[in-house]
């Protein structure tokens, strides 16, 4: 798709436009315009986009991530967190999902549930340095330094 080429953000928006209005129906197109809205900080026009795709196409594992990620940006937790339970039934097992549910919790200062979240990740993959890491950081913000010091050593 050409829109993707062009570092001309209006340009780039009018391809993505017409090849929305050539194919309403395609995927690509969707999700290029909500990253497209994403990247230039519209990012309630990205949500709307990513919901569409997924109401238009069902479940797509990477979409669902996004649309987490981005209603996390705009603080809209509960939202988020509602779409994390959807994408939990879809990759159950997957580290990943306890991990992105740690993410949000800490941004609303909420580190125990936070802290029980990186805890599932690490039973899903004990290796996982990205879940050690995050629980340093939980435990420092919580101000527990020798919880923090231990989870980095």
């Amino acid at each position: 798709m050409r829109a993707q080429m062009t570092q001309d953000k209006d340009a780039r928006l009018a391809d993505i436009e017409a090849a929305i209005k050539i194919d309403p129906e395609s995927t690509e197109a969707w999700q290029v315009r909500a990253a497209h809205y994403l990247e230039t900080g519209e990012t309630e026009k990205g949500i709307a986009d990513l919901k569409k795709i997924l109401a238009q196409s069902g479940d797509q594992v990477q979409v669902r991530v996004g649309l987490v990620r981005a209603l996390a940006k705009l603080e809209k937790y509960d939202e988020a967190l509602e779409q994390l339970k959807e994408l939990q039934k879809q990759r159950e097992g997957a580290p990943g999902i306890p991990l992105l549910r740690a993410q949000i919790l800490t941004q609303q200062k909420k580190y125990d549930g936070a802290l029980e979240a990186v805890d599932e990740a690490l039973q899903l993959d004990p290796q996982n340095l990205g879940a050690m890491l995050m629980r340093a950081e939980i435990n420092s913000q919580r101000e527990a330094w020798k919880d923090a010091e231990a989870d980095l050593n």
